[in-house]
C-alpha cells in the first residue's frame, strides 16, 4: 500500500508517512519518504517509550541509524516522537554530527493538561542539541482512551517557538517553514 501511495503522488512532491515497517521478527515504527513514484528512504524510530500508555518495546524493534534525506538541497533529519524528547541521546547527537539543516518529527503524542508547554520546552531543547530548526507534526484524533490534539509547531535552531499550527484538536495545522538565512514559506 505504501508503494501504491508513492505512485499516486504528483511528480516532484516529497511526502513522509508514518507506518509500521517489516523488521526481523518485530516491526519497526517507521517514517517512509516517498518521492518520484517510489519509496525513497525508510527511517526506523530509535527511542521506543515503554511507560504510561506506551508499550513500544514489546511491539517494535528499535532503529540503529539516523534518518537523513536530501530534499531540494536541504539536509533533513527525521525523528519519530520520542527521538526528540531526549536531546542527549543518539537520535539528536547523530543528526547534529550529520549537519542537518532541519529536523522533521512525526508524532502521535497524546494530549493532557500542560502538554503544549511541555512539548515546546522539550522540542526547543532538541532543536538546540541538533543545531537546526525542528518541525513537529502531531496526530489529530482519538484511539481508545487517548486523544491526540495536533498542535503542530516549529522551533528555530535556538529553540524558540516561531510557528504553531491551528489551535489544536483540528485538521487545519499549517506551519511556517524557516529557511537558513531567515526566508520563510507557508
Amino acid at each position: 500500500e505504501v508503494q501504491q501511495l508513492a505512485q499516486a503522488l504528483p511528480a516532484g512532491l516529497t511526502a513522509i508517512v508514518g507506518t509500521p515497517w517489516p523488521g526481523h521478527g518485530r516491526a519497526f515504527n517507521a517514517a517512509v519518504v516517498l518521492r518520484d513514484g517510489r519509496i525513497h528512504a525508510v527511517y526506523h524510530k530509535m527511542l521506543l517509550p515503554n511507560y504510561g500508555v506506551f508499550d513500544e518495546k514489546r511491539v517494535f524493534e528499535p532503529g540503529r541509524d539516523p534518518g537523513v534525506i536530501e530534499v531540494d538541497g536541504w539536509r533533513i533529519g527525521l525523528h519519530i516522537c520520542e527521538d526528540s524528547w531526549f536531546p542527549e541521546a543518539a537520535p539528536c547527537s547523530a543528526l547534529r554530527e550529520a549537519g542537518v539543516d532541519a529536523v522533521i518529527n512525526l508524532s502521535a503524542s497524546p494530549y493532557h493538561r500542560g502538554k503544549l508547554a511541555q512539548r515546546e520546552a522539550v522540542l526547543g531543547r532538541a532543536a538546540r542539541a541538533v543545531g537546526a530548526p525542528l518541525l513537529y507534526c502531531n496526530l489529530v484524533g482519538g484511539q481508545d482512551e487517548l486523544v491526540f490534539d495536533g498542535a503542530s509547531l516549529v522551533v528555530d535552531a535556538a529553540g524558540q517557538l516561531v510557528a504553531r499550527g491551528g489551535p489544536g484538536f483540528g485538521g487545519d495545522d499549517a506551519a511556517k517553514i524557516v529557511q537558513p538565512g531567515g526566508a520563510t514559506h507557508q
